[in-house]
């Protein structure tokens, strides 16, 4: 990981350098552990995860749950809920209601 700058806002940093599709060296967890903790909000720019690989990411800061809800799953991967306002044939190709 290059380095972690805040945005000069009331929250939020930017998180430059590391690729998330990668497994993760402890000390780079801690890191953003530490950064999420001070900061609140990370953008991490340039990332393409697919679902497994954003699922074993995401366990990496604590055990994950599958949304109550149970639509819009990501295939296979129950704990990645697809956000998403786009309609498609009538239906929203994932919660349209999250926000």
């Amino acid at each position: 990981m290059e380095r972690i700058v805040a945005n000069g806002g009331a929250l939020g940093a930017r998180v430059d350098g590391v690729d998330l599709s990668r497994p993760l060296p402890d000390a780079e967890i801690a890191a953003l552990q530490t950064a999420l903790g001070s900061y609140g909000v990370l953008h991490i720019p340039g990332q393409s995860l697919d679902p497994a690989a954003h699922r074993a990411f995401a366990a990496r800061f604590g055990p994950l749950e599958i949304n109550v809800a149970a639509s819009h799953q990501s295939p296979g991967i129950p704990e990645i809920m697809v956000l998403s306002n786009i309609f498609e044939d009538g239906r929203s190709i994932g919660f349209a209601y999250a926000g």
